[in-house]
């Protein structure tokens, strides 16, 4: 970090003496009197920026003099604290302690300065994370609407073919009536935050010529649950808002237990195992 000190006879020619090494951006940390006239503390502007990259505390840097003046100036009123680039005007009866007051009153906290660039800084970050993240998230819900909306044209194809009896006809209008569900709230969430819901195909590529009986559309369905199921599980983790992962997991809750009476159905064990992959 480069720091120096920087003394003179007035506050005018330290401040020369700021400006001719750390150019017109400097910041100066401190001022006080001192054998020589005027002593100022100041450090190059790139140090600054090394301090944001390491994230020093705001309470561990030095503690110059407040710049009270400035905030106290009024908006559209000019401001007349001395500056490193303006030229002051010499003042014959100024005194050393009075060149120290008024660089007292008109530099920037040093501590200030680095708080608010800092916070600036994280504050941007947040913003763009957010950001990121709600379009993940989107994405995301549009995967999982997709495959809703798989899974209620794969049903309807299911009643429509006549393959299916009474009880197990109303058993999959019934997941059907769950999928719609599914669909209606992953849409509707989409939108809230500010995407576009994928829409219906126009033709899926289903194995119709392989549907000869019910049990073969009940394992086509229970093919397909798994399939939600192992895709809800993989999704969870990946939601940026926890809101959206609660719900998802709530919809991986029904398509598992879809699977499960598709499979009883079929005479196979309802849960094959103690864990979903």
């Amino acid at each position: 970090m480069n720091v120096k000190r920087f003394t003179a006879r007035t506050s005018r020619d330290a401040l020369a003496l700021v400006r001719q090494a750390f150019g017109d951006d400097a910041v100066v940390m401190s001022t006080r009197p001192c054998a020589e006239g005027v002593e100022v503390l100041a450090m190059a502007p790139e140090s600054v920026l090394q301090l944001e990259r390491v994230g020093v505390p705001a309470a561990e840097a030095p503690r110059p003099a407040a710049r009270e003046a400035r905030a106290a100036t009024p908006r559209g009123e000019p401001r007349t604290e001395p500056r490193l680039d303006a030229k002051a005007a010499p003042r014959a009866d100024a005194s050393v302690e009075h060149d120290v007051e008024q660089l007292q009153m008109s530099t920037l906290s040093f501590q200030d300065y680095v708080r608010e660039r800092m916070l600036k800084r994280r504050r941007t970050e947040l913003a763009a994370q957010a950001g990121s993240g709600a379009s993940q998230d989107i994405q995301i819900l549009n995967t999982a609407l997709g495959a809703e909306l798989e899974a209620i044209a794969a049903y309807q194809l299911g009643a429509e073919s006549k393959l299916l009896q009474k009880p197990v006809l109303d058993l999959a209008m019934t997941f059907q009536g769950h999928h719609k569900e599914h669909a209606d709230v992953l849409a509707k969430t989409v939108e809230k935050l500010g995407g576009k819901p994928v829409l219906t195909k126009s033709r899926y590529n289903f194995p119709v010529d392989q549907l000869k009986s019910q049990a073969d559309v009940l394992r086509f369905a229970a093919k397909l649950e798994q399939g939600a199921v192992s895709a809800y599980l993989g999704a969870v983790p990946l939601f940026g808002n926890r809101d959206l992962a609660k719900a998802a997991a709530s919809i991986l809750g029904d398509e598992a237990m879809h699977w499960a009476i598709l499979r009883n159905a079929l005479g196979e064990v309802p849960v094959p195992s103690a864990f979903m992959s």
